[in-house]
């Protein structure tokens, strides 16, 4: 009979505070579990020194608004996935385990992920979506992709998308309010983007002030173009609201 791999929750470790084991059945092979957690530590030690990793997916899938533009994106992917298995039925504005819904939360933190979901189905009128291999991840023009994963000779230019993950321009006063509250809670996690512009990479750093966590979070994900001294003040803050225990 085949053997099972099995798999145990040994440990968690992080860069700054190393690695803390949990309680294990003594029956176990401990030693074994020490050497390979201290093989796979060395492994991430080195990695996490080359962070960021540029981006390597340059295969976007847009939902498209009534009239055939970009409107939000929905995944990327590189050569070779399985695009069709892979792709998400609708746009979602928050991970499952981050959602708000039907709730009012604090100035900052996730808006009613429902509403802004269902502003994008509206606008998307017949739910038309497609793929687009672009000239670099994130920028640059747009090609089609065809049934075989050909591109067409319809590009879009680089200006037909928009910057963010999402259409930061709206008609409405609610629409674009209603964007703007997405913002607010996802401009730590935008900042990862690496082609943002200098003038949104300002504005989304002027936004994210307010998230200190979620900043010393993410900051080892963040490019060069992100300030320093914002990063350095929101680990500052959070390592003093941790010690606090407010964090």
């Amino acid at each position: 009979r085949a053997s099972r791999v099995q798999f145990f929750r040994f440990g968690v470790w992080s860069a700054n505070e190393g690695l803390s084991r949990v309680p294990i059945n003594p029956i176990m092979d401990v030693g074994a579990m020490i050497e390979e957690a201290d093989e796979l530590i060395a492994a991430l030690s080195r990695q996490v020194e080359a962070l960021p990793f540029p981006l390597t997916d340059d295969l976007e899938l847009w939902q498209l608004d009534h009239i055939g533009r970009p409107m939000a994106l929905l995944m990327s992917a590189v050569e070779g996935e399985d695009l069709e298995s892979l792709a998400p039925r609708h746009w979602s504005a928050a991970p499952l385990h981050d959602r708000n819904l039907g709730r009012e939360r604090r100035e900052g933190e996730n808006p009613v992920a429902d509403d802004l979901e269902r502003l994008v189905r509206r606008t998307a009128g017949s739910g038309r979506r497609s793929w687009f291999r672009r000239e670099a991840p994130g920028e640059g023009d747009g090609v089609p992709l065809s049934g075989d994963g050909r591109g067409s000779a319809d590009r879009l230019p680089a200006a037909a998308f928009p910057e963010l993950p999402l259409c930061n321009h709206w008609e409405k006063a609610a629409d674009q309010a209603l964007v703007a509250r997405w913002i607010s809670w996802a401009a730590p996690r935008l900042l990862c983007l690496p082609y943002l512009a200098a003038g949104t990479c300002r504005e989304l750093e002027a936004i994210a002030r307010q998230s200190a966590a979620a900043i010393a979070d993410l900051w080892r994900l963040y490019p060069g173009s992100v300030d320093p001294e914002l990063v350095k003040t929101a680990r500052v803050e959070t390592q003093l609201r941790k010690a606090a225990g407010t964090a």
